[in-house]
């Protein structure tokens, strides 16, 4: 299998004991779904529909229980947790494909709503109703998370740490970096350089605080800007 975004890809045949080694063009690692050209879509595809089936279900299962909140962890247990299923890896999908994540979490919401209340509400006045979050901004959450996992050696991958490259500003520079992201054609598509980029737009997060301290003060920043 060989991954690229070329038009004009070269392929070459190997063989083991006299037979070609077939190639393919989609594979299925840890539960994600690689393509040859990285850009996600059968993961986008599979995850949509089984999500689709699934929050349907959980809201005629639900729609009579008296608790909201026994709602909510129907769907976030069942559901949600489909859509931010290793995040880290495919969240550098283009903005389209965004909102067809987004999408499943506001009709379920809309449908909820028009059950308890006989109108939809808007996707904001149900996330505040139902004390949800935006998926993105869940997702952006989850990639800083990671990154911090990363550099505390909280996660032991040496090869990852390996490509995080610490900034060492000047000492009159008036932006802060955290991290030097080397030049690529679709940093969107390497997800470490994506983690870089996006704690370096929060400059004030600080990498040495303890696990719990840094979750909370970034949960304090970005579920602020949503």
């Amino acid at each position: 299998m060989s991954f690229t975004r070329r038009s004009n890809t070269l392929f070459h045949n190997y063989s083991m004991s006299g037979s070609v080694i077939s190639r393919k063009f989609v594979h299925r690692d840890l539960g994600v779904i690689m393509d040859s050209k990285l850009n996600f879509k059968f993961q986008l595809q599979k995850m949509l529909s089984s999500t689709k089936k699934t929050s349907g279900l959980v809201y005629w299962i639900s729609k009579k229980f008296l608790k909201r909140s026994t709602k909510m962890v129907l769907f976030s247990a069942l559901v949600r947790s489909k859509l931010e299923y290793c995040s880290e890896v495919w969240n550098g999908i283009c903005d389209t494909d965004k909102s067809k994540i987004e999408q499943i979490q506001n009709n379920f919401l809309r449908r909820v709503s028009y059950y308890e209340c006989g109108r939809s509400s808007s996707y904001n006045v149900s996330l505040e109703m139902y004390h949800l979050t935006n998926l993105s901004v869940r997702r952006t959450y989850k990639d800083i998370v990671f990154l911090f996992k990363l550099i505390n050696n909280i996660i032991d991958c040496m090869y990852l740490v390996s490509k995080v490259y610490v900034n060492v500003p000047r000492l009159n520079s008036r932006h802060i970096r955290h991290f030097r992201i080397p030049q690529a054609e679709n940093f969107n598509l390497v997800p470490i350089n994506r983690l870089m980029y996006i704690c370096n737009s929060l400059p004030s997060l600080d990498f040495s605080l303890s696990m719990n301290t840094f979750t909370q003060r970034v949960k304090n920043i970005i579920f602020v800007i949503r």
